[in-house]
This record gives C-alpha cells, sequence and structure tokens, in this order.
C-alpha cells in the first residue's frame, strides 16, 4: 500500500516510516520541518535500503498538500483528502494514519493466520468480520447482542489477545449501559 506520512521526518514519523517500509509498504513524506530535519529521512533510507519521496510540505496547507498528491499519483485515494478548509484536512490526515496504524496492528497480530491461508486471512476480509460483531436496537427499544460469536470470530479475536468471555463481557457491559441511559 502506499502511505503519505505526514511529519515523516520527526522523531515519530521517521520511526513509523521505518516500520511502514519494513511492513511492505511504499511511503511519501510530506513535513514542513519544523521539529525536524532532512537529515532524519536520509537515515532512514539508510536503514532501509529505499529511496523515499519527500516533498517539504505542512499538511494544513490544502494546496500544498494537493501538489504533493499530483506529484504523486500513485497514492491510494488521490481525491480522498480534497476538503475545503484546513480542520477537515487535519482531521483526515489524522484518522488516515490512525487508521493505518491500526490496519498494521491487525496486520501484525493475524500473520500467522495469513500465512496459513492468505486468501480468508487479508486485512480487509477480518475488518469485515470485526464489523459483523456489534450490538443492535430491537423493537423492544433494548439493545441487545446482534449474534453469538463465530469460529472464525473466536481465532481472530483470539490472534488479538481476546477470548469469547472477555468479549461477551465487554459486550453485556456495553448492553447493560446502554438500556440503562
Amino acid at each position: 500500500m502506499n502511505v503519505l506520512l505526514a511529519g515523516g521526518a520527526g522523531y515519530i514519523g521517521s520511526h513509523t516510516c521505518v516500520e511502514l517500509i519494513n511492513a511492505g509498504h511504499d511511503v511519501v513524506i510530506a513535513d514542513n520541518f519544523s521539529n525536524s530535519c532532512p537529515v532524519a529521512v536520509e537515515r532512514v533510507e539508510e536503514l532501509t535500503g529505499r529511496k523515499i519521496p519527500l516533498y517539504e510540505a505542512d499538511v494544513c496547507d490544502r494546496d500544498a498538500v494537493e501538489k504533493t498528491f499530483r506529484m504523486e499519483k500513485s497514492y491510494l485515494g488521490f481525491d480522498v483528502f480534497r476538503v475545503h478548509d484546513t480542520e477537515k484536512l487535519e482531521s483526515k490526515v489524522f484518522i488516515s494514519f490512525v487508521a493505518l496504524i491500526i490496519r498494521n496492528e491487525i496486520y501484525q497480530a493475524l500473520k500467522p493466520m495469513y500465512k496459513k491461508n492468505r486468501k480468508e486471512n487479508t486485512v480487509p476480509k477480518v475488518i469485515r468480520e470485526y464489523e459483523r460483531l456489534g450490538i443492535t436496537k430491537l423493537s423492544d427499544n433494548k439493545y441487545h447482542v446482534r449474534y453469538s460469536l463465530t469460529s472464525r470470530q473466536k481465532k481472530i479475536l483470539g490472534a488479538v489477545g481476546v477470548t469469547e468471555k472477555d468479549y461477551m463481557d465487554k459486550v453485556n457491559k456495553i448492553v447493560q449501559a446502554l438500556n440503562e441511559s
């Protein structure tokens, strides 16, 4: 996956960049160097052995971000960040960064399952399984657990260290709190 890493020349960003590259992702860095320097990116290139596209850009500046996307048209979601004000842009960049971290955590936790069955244990399919876990409000105006866990869901939760009992305890507490409110 191609990733635009905002602040990739900083301390956290450069470490994140190394991990993303080690996980097989292609990284493009946009940084305004307000609290970092291009030397950090050079060091990441030395550590990973890969050339990293680097743009001096402030991600709060919509025009600068759109220019970066025009330069890197291979980035997934080329027009996803088209927004009308900087607050929305900052939110989208932050949410995308957090989503990438979560996706990588899921991938790392499920790596043994993925090696056994590369077709069924991809991150998107696992996320769809997570989406099926849920609580619904029925006609009696009370919340209920949607379904019991399938064996696949149990394996996926087990891979991230959650037992069926842990899951049901948490969900029942949430249901109880929702029904009391």
